[in-house]
């Protein structure tokens, strides 16, 4: 949260012909907003279903997932029922520092809570077997740039 996903998800897609977007976080608007394991359970379901969609579809070459996934389980839960499709993944997690994310998402007028949560759980993200892009001092375009190479190296 506050890394820049959703801009450099939106920035990527124009980049990639023939692409789909799901941002995670459009499967969880609900009002209220109420964390709880059915509600997981459905979000994941939904998104599992929404991925298989894309993934099938003709003319699809690029499927890109924003979401927070902090942990190896939440994305294991998605991916345990696309294992039987035939693509190839690229994980990658995008972070910053602490005082980068505090700024940014002080900057976007989030809770102080929502913050101090975001900041815990940055180590989190170090412990996932993704490639790793840090933000902090990298333009939206750099960014993309840098997906983009590990999307289709050189």
């Amino acid at each position: 949260m506050g890394v820049g996903k959703t801009t450099v998800c939106e920035k990527l897609q124009t980049k990639l012909q023939n692409s789909f977007w799901l941002d995670g976080d459009w499967c969880w608007m609900m009002n209220p907003w109420k964390f709880t394991d059915e509600n997981k359970d459905m979000v994941i379901q939904n998104i599992t279903y929404i991925l298989n969609n894309f993934l099938n579809n003709s003319s699809s070459q690029y499927v890109i997932l924003s979401w927070v996934l902090h942990e190896q389980s939440i994305f294991d839960a998605l991916f345990k029922n696309l294992k039987n499709l035939d693509f190839d993944m690229v994980t990658i997690t995008l972070y910053c520092t602490p005082e980068e994310l505090r700024k940014r998402l002080s900057k976007d007028n989030r809770d102080k809570e929502v913050i101090e949560r975001s900041i815990e759980r940055i180590s989190l993200y170090g412990e996932l077997d993704f490639e790793k892009i840090d933000t902090t001092f990298l333009s939206v375009d750099q960014t993309v740039d840098k997906i983009l190479n590990l999307v289709n190296p050189l």
